[in-house]
């Protein structure tokens, strides 16, 4: 099971779930397994929360976009900013600046639209 894992991690995949009940064995792919409850176990504040949901819809953050979204200073969205990327979730794209922003881990690099209109690249 943990090679599962593993291998799930490595292609990007969301955590799965796995039930093994008598001689039945059940995996269980999540499609996006960021829900507000499972976030919060995980330790997010409200304002983390917001901007990993905001990442299902527009696929990237930027500094400037999470101060607007959840109301604090640049330099409260860096620290939350940098948490959520020391915890995984998130991968940072650029080093410094207007430029830098914010993707889910695992996610492709070429995911830069939204609502559903996404340009598939492959990543190096």
């Amino acid at each position: 099971m943990a090679h599962i894992l593993t291998l799930c991690r490595e292609q990007g995949l969301s955590e799965s779930e796995f039930d093994a009940v008598a001689l039945q064995f059940r995996v269980r792919f999540l499609k996006y397994p960021y829900t507000p409850e499972r976030l919060r176990r995980m330790g997010l504040n409200e304002r983390q929360s917001h901007a990993v949901l905001h990442l299902k819809v527009y696929r990237k953050v930027t500094n400037s976009t999470y101060q607007s979204l959840t109301g604090t200073s640049k330099r409260t969205a860096s620290r939350d900013l940098e948490a959520l990327v020391r915890m995984g979730l998130l991968e940072q794209i650029g080093e410094t600046g207007k430029g830098t922003h914010y993707i889910l881990k695992g996610t492709q690099r070429g995911q830069t639209s939204h609502k559903g209109d996404i340009k598939e690249t492959k990543t190096p």
